[in-house]
């Protein structure tokens, strides 16, 4: 059985850490895995193209059965009658005639032929060269796509991780405004028993406490699907049980962020998407190399031995060695509007190249302004909070001394509520701006 990190985190009590969930999305990304599965293709294609640079052995054998032997009678029949010998000379021809009156068989029923053949490749290594080289350069192209597919998921991992805290503190916030109304509620009952305020105040209070105590509720949903969010994000089922290990509150940091033309110079010369289009500019020069490698000629050297039995009209071993050249000298131009297409396609992507320069220079654009203003919200958020908490301690003391009414005391527990949320959001806004910052200028 298949045990998740996060699980094995929850069984054993550790809490899982923001790196351990970034290593458990890599190792999970079907996009990621896609991608490695690609990168191992592309070498094996590369590797099988590097293997024509050596010679092709090829074995050939058959195997022929005919309907019949394949006789020769030189003499057409019987031999003629001639007078007996006397001479040894005419022992020799009487001999001669005897032998070519007999069929000769030339060729046996079944006759076989095996044939080993070396070839080696001399004009087209160049061809093979570049068809190599281009198919590096593909899997350069992948290993980019690799870098920009983890660092996107790795972005997704940090907004949920930090979407869960802001989920969990935004839920914090409800449970002290439902605390504070419960307190308020106690008191304001007091009062009444007493004759102080009347029962409409007292059902006031009441109904704000039941609509803190809905926040909370709502708070709590909503925490959870952040939770479940966060597993998706990191390859896992919803609903799996883990603890999040506290993260650094990077917002107390130094928030002050670099020039905004270091950060453009920092993400053209560090994101991956870019260097992915330069190296497809390299990859579409050298596919027209490959095209213009198809115009040369074909020339092989060649080995052979072959070995013949069942024929007498072939040497039962023969040897042989030459040069092979072929060569198409008319084909219509085909090949050269194949280098046409080539080179259309260089400059299609020194286009896209451009365009994603201007992209990329406008996300870091987007992404420095949003930091440069989440920087500024959390610090107007954070005074917020002070000010209206000395706004509600100042109204509940005005009430105790009758000078404020119960709608007052709502009221500035409302203005608090919002400021603590608008705080929580200001900090894990400020969070993601900074993640999504470092993302734009191609931060590992």
């Amino acid at each position: 059985m298949l045990v998740t990190l996060p699980l094995l985190a929850a069984l054993c009590g550790t809490p899982l850490t923001l790196d351990a969930a970034l290593e458990r999305a890599a190792a999970q990304s079907p996009r990621l895995q896609d991608l490695q599965a690609q990168i191992a293709a592309g070498e094996a294609q590369t590797g099988a193209t590097r293997a024509h640079y050596g010679p092709k052995l090829r074995v050939e054998a058959n195997v022929m059965v005919w309907d019949d032997t394949q006789e020769l009678n030189l003499a057409g029949g019987a031999a003629p009658q001639l007078p007996p010998p006397q001479q040894p000379y005419d022992f020799v021809v009487a001999a001669l005639l005897d032998k070519l009156s007999q069929p000769t068989t030339v060729r046996d029923q079944v006759t076989s032929t095996a044939t080993v053949q070396v070839v080696q490749p001399l004009v087209g290594l160049y061809g093979v060269s570049q068809s190599a080289e281009l198919s590096s350069l593909g899997v350069d192209v992948t290993r980019l796509q690799v870098e920009s597919a983890r660092r996107r998921v790795s972005l997704d991992v940090i907004e949920a991780w930090y979407r869960v805290w802001q989920s969990e503190a935004l839920r914090g916030a409800a449970e002290k405004t439902a605390v504070s109304l419960d307190a308020q509620a106690t008191r304001i009952g007091q009062l009444e028993a007493n004759g102080f305020v009347a029962r409409n105040e007292v059902l006031r209070v009441q109904a704000a406490l039941s609509a803190a105590r809905q926040r909370v509720v709502e708070a709590d949903a909503a925490a959870g699907q952040a939770r479940a969010a966060l597993s998706v994000a990191m390859g896992e089922v919803p609903g799996t049980s883990y603890d999040l290990a506290p993260a650094e509150p990077v917002w107390a940091a130094d928030a002050t962020p670099g020039a905004l033309d270091s950060a453009r110079e920092r993400a053209l010369s560090q994101r991956p998407e870019v260097t992915e289009v330069e190296t497809r500019i390299a990859q579409a020069e050298q596919g027209v190399s490959v095209a213009r490698a198809r115009m040369l000629p074909d020339l092989n050297l060649l080995g052979q031995y072959q070995h013949t039995e069942g024929s007498k009209f072939q040497a039962a071993d023969a040897f042989s060695a030459g040069a092979v050249l072929t060569w198409t000298a008319f084909e219509w131009g085909a090949t050269a509007q194949q280098i046409d297409v080539a080179e259309a396609q260089v400059t299609r992507t020194r286009t896209a190249l451009a365009q994603i320069r201007a992209g990329v220079a406008l996300e870091v654009e987007g992404a420095w302004r949003s930091h440069d203003a989440a920087v500024k919200a959390l610090s107007v958020a954070d005074a917020g909070v002070a000010q209206a908490d000395e706004a509600l301690r100042l109204t509940r003391a005005r009430f105790e001394v009758q000078q404020a009414t119960t709608s007052d005391v709502l009221d500035a527990e409302a203005a608090l509520l919002q400021a603590r949320v608008n705080l929580e959001n200001a900090r894990y806004g400020r969070v993601t701006a900074l993640a999504r910052l470092r993302y734009a200028e191609g931060a590992k």
